[in-house]
């Protein structure tokens, strides 16, 4: 589940910058629009931005209050809530196809996975969809690689600040099944994050140690410390 998160957001993100990057002539609200209409076509869900900030002069993306939200075969409830997504990339590296971000801030006020009643959960909608959209097999004129994610280097993260909320799991079928738990990261900072298994060997095990503890305790974490982990660092 973990690992499907990270490659979905990895490919989000990218489709907002290079959209960001492309959009500055087309401004915000032009821009937000290409947005929306390019990850609904890659995800097959409802989306809403509140707010899409692209730096004219300075190599910053800044999205506000995005909701992806379920088909109505999952209820039609909220997916993803994201209260924001701040990004200062290296504008330069993009003309070589790589993605070099300086920092990268996200805030996830709201994550669900929903199963219906058939025993399929919208992730692996989700992940079938986004598939085929690559695939250029979705029937909505999307050709395969069109939001070009697979052709770009990765080459890091100077700084990852984490804030996760509230995770929840929905059986349709049995909504007794239904359970929420608050993660209750706030801040937490990761540095020099230069390839996927350095995300894998210092954020992921933060993100269990989170997960284990929010399940024994209502209000996660003791006292609210983040965990010892080797490369995170808590703002301040």
């Amino acid at each position: 589940m973990i690992k499907f998160f990270f490659r979905w957001g990895f490919r989000v993100l990218i489709l907002l910058i290079v959209l960001a990057a492309v959009g500055v002539l087309l401004k915000d609200t032009l821009a937000k629009s290409a947005a929306e209409a390019r990850l609904r076509a890659l995800t097959g869900l409802d989306v809403r931005i509140g707010n899409l900030e692209i730096g004219l002069f300075s190599p910053i993306v800044r999205v506000e209050n995005c909701r992806f939200n379920n088909t109505p075969e999952f209820g039609g409830s909220p997916f993803l809530h994201i209260e924001e997504l701040y990004v200062e990339y290296d504008r330069s590296a993009l003309f070589y196809r790589e993605l070099n971000l300086k920092l990268l801030r996200f805030n996830l006020a709201e994550a669900n996975v929903v199963r219906n009643k058939q025993g399929l959960t919208n992730v692996q909608a989700i992940r079938k969809h986004m598939a085929q959209a690559r695939a250029g097999k979705t029937g909505n004129g999307s050709a395969g690689n069109g939001n070009g994610e697979e052709e770009f280097k990765f080459l890091g993260i100077g700084t990852l600040n984490l804030t996760l909320r509230k995770f929840r799991e929905v059986d349709l079928a049995r909504p007794e099944r239904t359970h929420e738990i608050d993660l209750n990261m706030k801040n937490q900072v990761f540095t020099n994050l230069k390839t996927g298994e350095d995300v894998k060997t210092n954020v992921v095990p933060v993100l269990m140690r989170y997960g284990v503890e929010a399940l024994f305790a209502e209000t996660g974490p003791t006292n609210g410390a983040p965990p010892k982990v080797s490369g995170a660092h808590t703002k301040k």
